[in-house]
This record gives structure tokens, sequence and C-alpha cells, in this order.
């Protein structure tokens, strides 16, 4: 079994409403995903090969829908990402779901927050050509932590940045 720590580095969001005002929101994102290097051990009919396997940055997107409280706020979040394994077309793939919780104050015109979510991950390992991946699907669960700020477009849109790990 592979292990894949995955962290989404900063990612442009857009939300109708999340940092403007109370009820409810409807957010959506993308960005860059960077998976960590990964050992591993391929076996076949002939041995096994052990090695490193890295990857190129690849791409995140998600979309959310919740409710704010005011200082709070909480949401149901669906996301994809995508790695390729450096110099291969192999592939790992991500679909994730999960409930997410921020403290989130707000200012003027911006809002930092901070929050930490909570899911289940299905991971999808392509291997489309001779490699140190093998063809594997798992399905995991996952915790996280997120962090970022959003600020008014309008008085119902905001845009944002935010990283997740």
């Amino acid at each position: 079994m592979l292990r894949w720590p995955l962290f989404v580095a900063p990612a442009i969001a857009l939300s109708a409403g999340s940092a403007v005002a109370e009820g409810l929101y409807i957010a959506g994102g993308g960005g860059s995903s960077v998976l960590a290097d990964s050992d591993t051990t391929f076996t076949d009919n002939t041995g096994s090969t052990s090695g490193t396997v890295e990857f190129s940055i690849g791409y995140a997107a998600d979309g959310a829908i919740g409710w704010d409280f005011g200082t709070f706020k909480t949401e149901i979040e669906a996301g994809y990402s995508s790695n390729e394994a450096d110099g291969s077309d192999d592939a790992v793939n991500f679909i994730d779901l999960g409930v997410n919780a921020y403290y989130a104050p707000r200012f003027d015109n911006y809002r930092p927050y901070v929050g930490a979510g909570a899911g289940w991950t299905f991971v999808d390992v392509e291997e489309n050509d001779v490699s140190l991946l093998q063809n594997e699907t798992e399905n995991v669960p996952h915790l996280k932590f997120i962090s970022g700020f959003d600020f008014n477009i309008t008085d119902q849109l905001s845009a944002g940045l935010n990283y997740k790990f």
C-alpha cells in the first residue's frame, strides 16, 4: 500500500457571499497541487524494484456549499486533484468529499480564516508506462488544515487565497 501525502499550494477561490453576509454560501476554487515524493516497491513475477517516485506540480479544483454563522462557518466540500509522476505518463488522482469548519472573523473588506476538515479520499493510481507505480485504487480517510483570506469584490462576491494541507 502506498501513502500519498498531499498538500494544495495557494489556490484562488471565488465565493458567492462567504465574506460578505451570514447565511448560505457557495464557493469554488482552483489551484496547484503538490504531492510529496513517494518511496515505493514495485513487485511483479520477475522480482521487486524499490525507488522513489517524484511528482510534477499538478492541479486542483474544489467546490463547497456551506453556512456562515458570523465568526464561524461550516461547509460540505468536494474536490479533485491530479499529479503526474516525473518522467512518465503515470498519474495519481484524488477525489475527496468532506466537511470543513472555520474560524473566520470579519473586517471591513477582508476576512482571514483558519479551519480544519475531515472526510474521505478516493485515490486512483494510473500506470501508463513502466515505472515504480502500479495501477491501484484506495479509499482512505483524511484530515486537513486550512488557512487563507477572502476580500470583497462586490456585495455578493468575494475572492481570496487559501492553503490546504
